[in-house]
């Protein structure tokens, strides 16, 4: 089982996790399905597969072949994120490869605006603890801190009115 995705409350079927895994719920059990490397999730077929295939932002590829181990600055979104290289990988899709500061800011979880809040990533501590894709479809809500449909969130992330 997956401990990190609660199958007893969702239909059957695939659920994305990140670029590099996804889910598979039946019968309110879990199975983690983790991409192999040089792969991604693929939303289209459900299945991991070739980046060319993948939709955004899981199509992004930041290419560490020749970076020594390091942290980068992501200059595609003004620089207000990095990625981390570690071990020379291949290919590192974005929001898997990105790192933000969490230095100052408080605990909690909050909308990856660089990457249209189809994302959120988690700060505790000062420490960044990762990024987690939204279901697709779906935005961060930082208010409820779930992902949610777009027209119940208010902007920048959704399209709620008053």
């Amino acid at each position: 089982p997956c401990a990190s995705f609660d199958c007893s409350k969702q239909e059957d079927g695939i659920y994305e996790l990140s670029c590099q895994s996804y889910v598979v719920c039946n019968s309110s059990e879990s199975t983690l399905v983790h991409c192999p490397a040089g792969g991604t999730f693929v939303n289209a077929t459900g299945r991991c597969g070739s980046y060319s295939d993948a939709s955004y932002p899981c199509n992004v590829i930041k290419d560490c072949t020749t970076l020594p181990d390091g942290r980068y600055a992501d200059i595609n979104n003004g620089c207000q994120s990095y990625y981390r290289c570690y071990n020379n990988p291949k290919n590192v899709a974005p929001p898997c490869g990105l790192v933000k500061n969490c230095v100052g800011v408080a605990d909690g979880r909050y909308a990856d605006k660089s990457l249209g809040c189809h994302s959120y990533y988690t700060c505790e501590k000062d420490v960044y603890f990762g990024h987690n894709l939204c279901t697709n479809g779906l935005v961060f809500d930082e208010v409820l801190q779930t992902c949610n449909w777009p027209q119940n969130v208010s902007p920048p992330c959704g399209t709620k009115t008053a």
